[in-house]
């Protein structure tokens, strides 16, 4: 006798656990009450730091004091929290509360997230990651902004170190044309805009841009200034190429120095090397550098000669529409583009043939 029947079994009568699809409502019953529960800790928390910064007031003289007590803290109180900068005991235990409340702040805004995101369909977290990934472009945009603007502090604070480690004095020049001598422009630009210490004739000589020379005749510089200057020519000494005093290195370029009458530096011709220095003085003096001995050519310098030596057609144009005189004089520019540009002007414009070099 069979003890049991075949009877066919029914499928209510097995018990098969149903899995829940993570992401579901479903799975996220709780999180609005953690949710509460954070909003109701933030909301008591808040309270307590105003409690502390009113307790705190009380032993400050007036609201300027607790500001600047409080002040950096609530801006970053890391730093005061883990004990990287000692504070009193006051302080130390509100910067803790600072913390917190960023942490929770963190921690609300992260739950938020994650209940908003459990529905959204894949159009949805597209645009969602697109406006995510814009702000977080815009941040990045700011610290690089806050980067370029510490390191341009940081360039004129070592510009600055430069001009007062420099011997201006001993040579007989002045803070502007030392400045600009060295090419520290933002102590050039500081100098200029706020007319500190005055200015010197001679200074628009040293001026290296259309902004400084502009600047330098709305104070009522010469725009015609002329002082005696000299160019520092090679020559020959027992059969060698010699300049400054020195015997020249075929191997190396060197630049000819055009200088004021008190020795400073104005402009700097070249590099030439030692064989292509007959040519330079043939081009310039018209001869050959074993029929001169080495000196400084005289040359008086205005800031039109300086800026057709540099063969800058911009400063040339600039200085010459603003009163500039050509005259007589006679100019030198440089072989190539611009110094043909440079001649063409001047000639156009009633110079003398220009002098290429």
């Amino acid at each position: 006798m069979c003890l049991y029947e075949n009877k066919p079994l029914k499928l209510m009568d097995i018990s098969i656990p149903i899995a829940k699809a993570i992401g579901t409502k479903s799975a996220c019953v709780e999180e609005p009450c953690l949710l509460d529960t954070l909003k109701h800790s933030y909301t008591e928390l808040c309270e307590t730091i105003k409690l502390h910064r009113e307790n705190y007031g009380d032993f400050c003289e007036d609201e300027d004091e607790l500001e600047r007590s409080l002040g950096p803290i609530e801006h970053d109180p890391e730093p005061y929290s883990n004990g990287t900068i000692k504070t009193r005991p006051i302080l130390k235990k509100y910067a803790k509360a600072m913390c917190e409340k960023l942490d929770l702040e963190s921690r609300i805004e992260t739950t938020e997230e994650m209940m908003r995101d459990v529905d959204l369909t894949p159009q949805q977290v597209k645009l969602d990651m697109k406006c995510y990934v814009s702000l977080s472009e815009k941040k990045i945009a700011s610290q690089q902004k806050q980067i370029d603007e510490l390191n341009e502090k940081m360039s004129q604070m070592i510009q600055a170190i430069t001009l007062i480690a420099s011997p201006w004095q001993a040579v007989g020049g002045s803070v502007l044309s030392t400045a600009m001598k060295l090419n520290l422009t933002s102590i050039e630009e500081m100098l200029l805009e706020n007319n500190i210490n005055g200015f010197n004739d001679w200074d628009i000589l040293h001026a290296t841009s259309i902004k400084s020379i502009e600047k330098l005749h709305s104070y009522g510089v010469d725009i015609n200034f002329s002082c005696p200057g000299s160019i520092e020519m090679p020559g020959m000494t027992g059969g060698k190429i010699m300049l400054g005093g020195i015997q020249l290195d075929e191997t190396q370029k060197y630049y000819i120095q055009v200088k004021s009458n008190m020795n400073l530096l104005v402009v700097k011709l070249g590099p030439y090397s030692p064989s292509e220095m007959p040519n330079f003085c043939k081009m310039f003096l018209g001869k050959h550098v074993s029929d001169i001995s080495e000196h400084g050519h005289v040359y008086a310098l205005t800031p039109l000669k300086i800026a057709t030596l540099k063969g800058s057609i911009e400063l040339t144009k600039f200085l010459v529409e603003k009163g500039a005189k050509i005259g007589d004089t006679q100019y030198h520019s440089p072989n190539g583009p611009e110094g043909d540009l440079v001649a063409g002007y001047l000639q156009t414009h009633g110079s003398k043939t220009v002098i290429r070099f």
